[in-house]
């Protein structure tokens, strides 16, 4: 027989987590999830007291085994195991950056890479930020180095490897200084290429004639070459637009002496990240990364009088405000540009009586002081 209440018998003793509202009898109960999160569980059951308070233990019982309302377990998979499977299910397939994000892991694993993803804590990201720093590594790369970090925990959420929250989605980032962008002077690319060799030796010099992106040079094919039209087709952007840059005769009798790989059709096989610094560093070339290339490119165009919408067009960018941060100018350059105005307005040299210029302000201020002086 159900039982059927209105108001409670204040001398009726009920299990903690039942009580009764309106006739009805409900199971409310407090437990932290996968994640550690307090939650409140509360559903109602029916009248009857003792289904309510079997429910109840049945709850708790889930609970306590690890089947409370079908909660799925992290999974045990290490940083550096997921780091592979995010390479090849994500990053060669989206991710424009796939060179990139594998270096970037090197430097990742040997802090995270034994580490179950579920492991991984706020206080290790902040350990990850001051072990870096501690390595003068600029802010910039310790944010995109988490930024990595973070997409690869949204993708383990998503594939269902990782049940509690991205702690990394609300992360503070380090303060960056963009304000310089570093480009080499002509000496220093002569320095440069007199310190590399072979294939690198090309793909410095690409670089510095056509302002392509890494991956953009890693992904070109013969096929994307037009020797007759004098064209490189760059079709897999970071924009994820195509575009068009123009051969000078510097990159064109460069392709020419190029010779195909046997089993690749790409016309680079690397970037030769540890050769290209191990050069700058016998150039004595400091501050500076394969990106500068692309920097010092755009720089010498705007330096040479090229304007900035054809340098925004030869980089692939999306706006020309992009392109602003390109259009920095040396002191040496800013001094010549002021320059060309010398004798433009008038005579070089003209002879100024600044006595009498000086006199004749010593007396317009002793008559603004006399003036303001009669109305105080």
């Amino acid at each position: 027989m159900e039982e059927t209440i209105g108001k409670p018998n204040k001398r009726e003793r009920k299990p903690k987590g039942v009580y009764a509202r309106e006739g009805v009898y409900y199971v409310s109960f407090y437990y932290n999830d996968q994640a550690g999160v307090r939650r409140r569980f509360r559903k109602a059951v029916g009248p009857n007291k003792k289904e309510a308070e079997d429910y109840l233990g049945k709850k708790r019982a889930e609970e306590r085994e690890g089947k409370f309302f079908d909660v799925k377990k992290d999974e045990k998979i290490t940083f550096e195991a997921f780091g592979k499977e995010y390479l090849e299910r994500h990053s060669k397939i989206y991710n424009k950056s796939y060179v990139t994000d594998e270096h970037r892991l090197k430097c990742l694993n040997k802090i995270f890479g034994a580490k179950y993803l579920y492991q991984i804590t706020a206080k290790d990201i902040e350990g990850y930020k001051i072990a870096r720093l501690k390595d003068d590594i600029k802010p910039a790369t310790i944010n995109r180095d988490l930024s990595l970090v973070r997409s690869m925990l949204n993708r383990a959420r998503e594939w269902g490897k990782l049940i509690r929250p991205n702690l990394c989605a609300k992360m503070r980032k380090l303060r960056e200084n963009n304000v310089r962008l570093r480009f080499l002077s002509k000496e220093e690319i002569t320095r440069l290429y007199d310190m590399c060799h072979g294939e690198l030796l090309a793909f410095v010099i690409f670089a510095l004639n056509t302002g392509c992106r890494r991956g953009e040079m890693m992904a070109l094919t013969w096929q994307d070459i037009d020797i007759e039209r004098g064209q490189i087709h760059i079709r897999d952007s970071k924009s994820g637009r195509g575009r068009v840059i123009p051969m000078n005769k510097t990159v064109k009798n460069l392709i020419l002496s190029l010779k195909k790989q046997p089993d690749s059709p790409n016309i680079f096989s690397s970037y030769h990240r540890e050769a290209f610094d191990a050069a700058l560093t016998r150039a004595e070339i400091t501050d500076a990364s394969l990106h500068s290339l692309r920097h010092t490119f755009a720089s010498h165009l705007v330096m040479r009088g090229v304007d900035l919408v054809t340098v925004s067009r030869l980089l692939g960018h999306m706006s020309i405000q992009m392109t602003m941060r390109y259009s920095h100018l040396s002191p040496e350059h800013q001094a010549k540009a002021v320059g060309v105005l010398d004798g433009f307005w008038g005579p070089t040299s003209q002879k100024i009586d600044t006595k009498w210029s000086q006199g004749r302000i010593s007396e317009n201020m002793v008559e603004f002081e006399y003036s303001v002086s009669r109305y105080n």
